[in-house]
């Protein structure tokens, strides 16, 4: 794939996720952005896989054409709100927070921004889980 991915949180779902893109060769290292207010976990994510540290979500936001917002649901829309302005029509925004739909995030970046929310079980921690995704009309088959 030839995109930069941005991850917005880099916990407990956030690392192995990224860790599970560059495993799988998806997407490498040096086109993934991370970013997370813990900057021990972002530093021993960078250690251990290369991916790029940014200073703050809006710089992941920025740089990146799928952003991938990996914090709890208590904080979705603290983080969207910081970055809401870097979010253009061409940035997909995919959210692992649980229980929020996506009018949720598009009354914060946009209702013309794409948006996937998904769910991922824990298993998907080892490579192993399955995920629910949903998506409205803004999203593209191919996208």
């Amino acid at each position: 794939m030839n995109v930069n991915i941005g991850f917005i949180g880099t916990g407990f779902m956030g690392a192995p996720i990224v860790k599970g893109i560059i495993k799988a060769g998806l997407v490498p290292a040096d086109r993934i952005h991370v970013f997370d207010v813990d900057r021990e976990k972002m530093k021993l994510l960078k250690d251990d896989t290369g991916v790029n540290i940014a200073a703050d979500g809006r710089e992941v936001t920025e740089k990146s054409d799928i952003i991938i917002l990996a914090v709890k649901p208590n904080y979705v829309k603290e983080v969207l709100e910081d970055c809401r302005d870097k979010f253009d029509n061409s940035k997909i925004l995919v959210s692992i927070a649980a229980g929020i739909p996506i009018k949720t995030y598009k009354n914060i970046i946009g209702s013309d921004k794409k948006v996937v929310r998904t769910m991922p079980n824990q298993p998907a921690l080892v490579g192993e889980g399955m995920t629910i995704i949903s998506y409205d009309s803004c999203i593209t088959k191919e996208e």
